[in-house]
C-alpha cells in the first residue's frame, strides 16, 4: 500500500497547504519524515500564512514559519482569559500587532483587520481592550478598578499607541459606572492632561512629543487628545443626528476596526477622480524616494511626462486659464508629495472658555511638577472647520540636512537642520512660509553654489512639503475666528531610538506619586526586575516614521494660532492627524487645546465659494487673492 511518505514532495506540499495553521504543529509530530519536510518547506509556511493574514509590507526577518508561529501564539494569548499573562506578554503582543495594522491591505476584505477586530470586540473586547489598551499612566486614576498602568515608560507608550491605532472607545459604559464599584469616567482625566499648560514646553515643541527634545512621539499625549476629540465628536454626532461624525477615521465611533493606518489607505471621496489600484497607491505613498537623487528640474520633467497630463489638457478642462495653470501645478506637486497634502480636509478644534482655562491652571493650589491636576468636567466648546489646502513648495533635504533643493529648480538655500533635535527652541522654529527665525543653517550651506555642487550628497527620502489654503467654519459663520488663511509644512523622519532608561520601572526614579511602592513590592526587594522590560517593536524605519504636521492660522496677514500634530499611521493613511493648537508666540498663559483633521477629498478649489474671491499661491508661498 502507498503511504503518505511515498508521495512526491510537490504533492505533499499541495496537500499540506490545506491544513490549518494550528494543525501543522500536530502534523509535524506524526513522524520524523513529515516533521523535517514541514520544517524545510518555507514556501508552505508562506502559503498558509497568506491564507490567514495579508501580505506583509516587508518579508519576515527570520522565516515565514517563525512569523506564522508568532502570530499563532499571539492568537492563543488573545483568546486566553488569563489577565496577568496578557499583561506580562504585552511587549510581545505589541511587536506582533503593530506590523499587522501597518501592513493591512487596502482591499475591501483585509485579513489583518478581521483578525484584530475578532479579538478586540464582543465577548473578548473587555478582556483584551482593558488588559492591553489601558496600561498607560492615564488609567492610574480612572477606568475600572483592575485597570493598572504598566511598570515602565516604554510599556505604557506601547499600550497608548495600540489604543490610538485600534480607535476603540474606552470610555466606560453607563452600566459599568453604575454597577462596578470604583469605576471612574476617563475623559475628564484626559481633559486634565490636554488643558494643563505645564505640559506645553519648548522641549516638546508644544505638541504631542516627548519632553527630551528628541522628536519622538509621546503616545500618551496622543491618547489623551484622541479621547478628548473622540468624546467631542461623539457628542456632536448625537446632537446632529448622525450628520457629523468621525467614523470614517475611527474617532468616537463604536467600530474600532483598526482600519485606515496602512500607507496609501486613504481613498478620495471625490467621484470624478479616477480610482487608483493598490500598486498605484503604493507608488504614490513612496513618491520621490526613487527620484531623490535627481535635480528639481529633472523631477518636474519626469513627473509631467509620466504621471501628469499636459497643460493643454487642463486648459480644455477649465475655462479660466489661470485656474488651469493652478490645477496643473498642483497635479505636478501632488505626484511628488508622499503625504497627500493637496485636497479638502475636515478639522475639529476643542477649547475651554478662557476664564475656565485660566482658573484651572492659575487659580488655587498648584500641584508640584510631575503631579497631575484634578479632572476637568467643564463643558468644552469646539469648532468644525473645512480646510482647502494646496501645495506651494517641496524641498528635498540632504541626509545631513544642511541644504534644501526645491522642485522648481531654485538654488539651494540655507535652512535649519531637519533633525528633530534642531527644532527645539520656539525662536528657532520655521515660519509658515518655510523661512527661519534663527540661524539654523550650517556654515557650509551658506557658501557658494559651486561649493555644494562639487560634493555629492545623498538626498533624503522624505521631502518637506509646504502648503497654503483657507479655513472656514461649518456651523458658526459669525465667529470672527471662523475664517482664516492657512500656512504650514509637513516633514517625516524615522522615529528616534527609545532610551534604555525607559525600560526601567519608574519607582527606580522619583516618580512614586504615579506608582506607589506598595504597587510592586517585589521590584523594591531585588535589583533585578521581575517584570520583563518592554522593547520597541521591530518596525522598519519606513513603517515607524514620525510624520509631523505644522500649521499656522493667518488672520489679515498675521499668524495667530499654531498647531503641531502627527499623522496616525503611515504615509497617506486615512486616519488623519492628531495634535495640539496654541498661540503662535508660545504664550505660557494659553490658550491651547487639542485638534485633529482628516482628509475628505483630493480635490482642491481655486476659489472660495463663501467669499467669491479667487486665491492663488504666490512665488513666496503667500496667499494672493484677485478678482
Amino acid at each position: 500500500m502507498t503511504t503518505l511518505t511515498d508521495l512526491s514532495p510537490e504533492i505533499l506540499h499541495n496537500l499540506f497547504c490545506f491544513v490549518q495553521a494550528t494543525d501543522l504543529a500536530h502534523l509535524s509530530k506524526t513522524c520524523h519524515f513529515i516533521k523535517d519536510f514541514i520544517a524545510r518547506d518555507d514556501l508552505l509556511w508562506k502559503r498558509v500564512y497568506l491564507q490567514k493574514f495579508d501580505v506583509p509590507r516587508h518579508p519576515p526577518t527570520n522565516s515565514w514559519a517563525q512569523a506564522l508561529q508568532n502570530l499563532i501564539l499571539t492568537e492563543k494569548l488573545l483568546e486566553s482569559g488569563d489577565h496577568d499573562l496578557k499583561r506580562s506578554e504585552t511587549p510581545f503582543l505589541t511587536s506582533q500587532i503593530l506590523p499587522l495594522v501597518l501592513s493591512t491591505t487596502t482591499s475591501s476584505t483585509p485579513k489583518n483587520t478581521a483578525f484584530l477586530t475578532k479579538h478586540f470586540h464582543h465577548a473578548s473586547r473587555r478582556s483584551n481592550a482593558s488588559t492591553l489598551l489601558r496600561q498607560s499612566s492615564l488609567f492610574r486614576r480612572c477606568g475600572l478598578p483592575f485597570d493598572e498602568p504598566a511598570p515602565t515608560i516604554a510599556s505604557r507608550q506601547l499600550s497608548a499607541r495600540l489604543h490610538v491605532y485600534s480607535s476603540l472607545p474606552l470610555d466606560l459604559r453607563p452600566t459599568e459606572l453604575l454597577e462596578v464599584e470604583g469605576a471612574v469616567e476617563i475623559h475628564p482625566f484626559a481633559r486634565s492632561r490636554v488643558y494643563d499648560l505645564r505640559r506645553y514646553k519648548a522641549r516638546n515643541f508644544w505638541g504631542p512629543f516627548m519632553d527630551d527634545g528628541s522628536g519622538r512621539v509621546d503616545w500618551e499625549k496622543v491618547q489623551a487628545v484622541f479621547i478628548v476629540l473622540g468624546y467631542g465628536l461623539k457628542t456632536l454626532c448625537e446632537h446632529s443626528g448622525g450628520v457629523v461624525n468621525g467614523g470614517s477615521v475611527g474617532w468616537g465611533g463604536e467600530g474600532g476596526e483598526w482600519d485606515g493606518l496602512a500607507a496609501g489607505s486613504y481613498k478620495s471621496l471625490s467621484t470624478t477622480e479616477r480610482p487608483r489600484d493598490e500598486d498605484e497607491q503604493s507608488n504614490a505613498a513612496t513618491a520621490g524616494s526613487e527620484r531623490s537623487g535627481v535635480s528639481g528640474k529633472e523631477r518636474e520633467v519626469q513627473t509631467e511626462s509620466d504621471d501628469v497630463p499636459s497643460l493643454d489638457t487642463f486648459m480644455l478642462k477649465y475655462a479660466d486659464p489661470r485656474e488651469a495653470r493652478f490645477q496643473h501645478e498642483q497635479a505636478i506637486f501632488a505626484a511628488q508629495d508622499p503625504y497627500g497634502v493637496k485636497g479638502t480636509w475636515m478639522r475639529i478644534v476643542n477649547f475651554l472658555d478662557y476664564h475656565d482655562l485660566f482658573a484651572f491652571n492659575f487659580t488655587g493650589h498648584t500641584p508640584p511638577e510631575g503631579v497631575e491636576r484634578e479632572p476637568v468636567s467643564t463643558v468644552e466648546a469646539f469648532r468644525l472647520l473645512l480646510l482647502n489646502l494646496w501645495i506651494t513648495k517641496i524641498e528635498w533635504p540632504d541626509e545631513d540636512a544642511d541644504e534644501w533643493e526645491t522642485v522648481d529648480g531654485s538654488q539651494a538655500s540655507s535652512s535649519p537642520c531637519n533633525t528633530p533635535a534642531a527644532q527645539t527652541a520656539p525662536g528657532q522654529e520655521q515660519n509658515g512660509d518655510g523661512s527661519s527665525n534663527g540661524s539654523g543653517g550650517s556654515p557650509e550651506s551658506s557658501g557658494s553654489a559651486s561649493t555644494t555642487k562639487d560634493k555629492e550628497k545623498k538626498k533624503s527620502r522624505y521631502p518637506i512639503v509646504h502648503f497654503a489654503g483657507r479655513s472656514r467654519s461649518l456651523h458658526i459663520q459669525w465667529d470672527p475666528n471662523a475664517r482664516s488663511h492657512i500656512r504650514g509644512h509637513v516633514r517625516a523622519y524615522p522615529s528616534p531610538a527609545v532610551p534604555a532608561h525607559e525600560h526601567i520601572p519608574d519607582f527606580c526614579s522619583n516618580l512614586s506619586h504615579i506608582y506607589p511602592p506598595q504597587s510592586f513590592p517585589s521590584l523594591h526587594q531585588t535589583t533585578t526586575p521581575s517584570i520583563p522590560a518592554a522593547t520597541a517593536p521591530p518596525l522598519p524605519p519606513e513603517d515607524d516614521l514620525v510624520i509631523r504636521w505644522t500649521t499656522f492660522s493667518v488672520y489679515h496677514g498675521e499668524e495667530r494660532w499654531r498647531s503641531e500634530g502627527v499623522q496616525i499611521g503611515g504615509l497617506k493613511s486615512a486616519r488623519g492627524v492628531l495634535g495640539n493648537w496654541f498661540d503662535k508666540d508660545y504664550d505660557p498663559h494659553g490658550p491651547a487645546g487639542p485638534t485633529g483633521f482628516w482628509k475628505l477629498s483630493d480635490r482642491v478649489e481655486m476659489f472660495s465659494q463663501s467669499s467669491g474671491l479667487r486665491v492663488w499661491s504666490g512665488d513666496d508661498g503667500d496667499v494672493v487673492s484677485f478678482a
